[in-house]
């Protein structure tokens, strides 16, 4: 019981860690092309400094108006022309950030992880039980993957596929599921050989219930509390 509890709370951690981390990686994505970045508890905005002039712009004319009918046309016109004038910024690369941190992460996580069981007669220690954690920023993928396809399954959604992997897909000129799917899979065949290969026999019951317990409070209570505290 004490190890799942451990186990739990471990998982706790690491899906706190893992949000925020990928919204870093979007963050540093935007900032390497000279974008000004802000990040919150589920999300990254970027935004050029033409967009931000539009966006102020925009705000003090509702402020001062209220309603778009309000305001003098000559002003409108020239809010408009200030939009079409922005220049077009190619944002796959922010969009590519996070995923791309998510990975990397997990592939140095799997890497280092398999290094070290190499001598499967080495006891479990916890530098092991650290590349478990970080292998496992992987179930992103296909956490994400089931959930999209759910949303289309139950509410009807129009699309299988979404996220950033989606607009990846888009951005690459592929179908929209190439990368979702690919991501997907993945993300489950490297989670399976973690916990099913690389993790001893002894702790893996307790690490599947661990997870299951710790994972989805880790995300509700980020999302749903903490989150929108610290990082609203």
């Amino acid at each position: 019981m004490k190890s799942i509890l451990i186990i739990a709370v471990c998982f706790v951690a690491f899906t706190i860690i893992g949000t925020v981390t990928h919204e870093l990686g979007h963050y540093y994505a935007g900032k390497s092309i000279g974008l000004n970045c802000n990040i919150h508890y589920a999300s990254c905005v970027c935004f050029s400094r033409a967009d931000e002039e539009r966006i102020k712009y925009g705000q003090e004319l509702y402020e001062k108006y209220g309603t778009k009918d309000s305001i003098p046309p000559t002003m409108w016109h020239n809010y408009q022309n200030l939009i079409k004038s922005s220049p077009k910024v190619n944002r796959l690369w922010v969009t590519i950030g996070g995923p791309l941190q998510t990975v990397a992460t997990g592939l140095t996580g799997f890497g280092l992880l398999l290094w070290r069981r190499k001598n499967k007669n080495l006891p479990f220690q916890k530098t092991d039980w650290l590349f478990t954690f970080l292998s496992l920023f992987w179930l992103r993928e296909p956490f994400n993957l089931f959930i999209s396809i759910s949303d289309k399954v139950v509410n009807r959604n129009e699309l299988y596929f979404g996220g950033d992997e989606l607009i990846i897909s888009r951005g690459l000129n592929l179908w929209d599921g190439t990368i979702p799917i690919i991501m997907g899979l993945t993300g489950f065949s490297i989670s399976l050989i973690v916990i099913f290969k690389l993790i001893p026999i002894s702790f893996r019951r307790s690490f599947i219930i661990g997870g299951l317990i710790g994972g989805p409070l880790g995300f509700v209570l980020w999302m749903k509390i903490l989150g929108p505290i610290i990082l609203p």
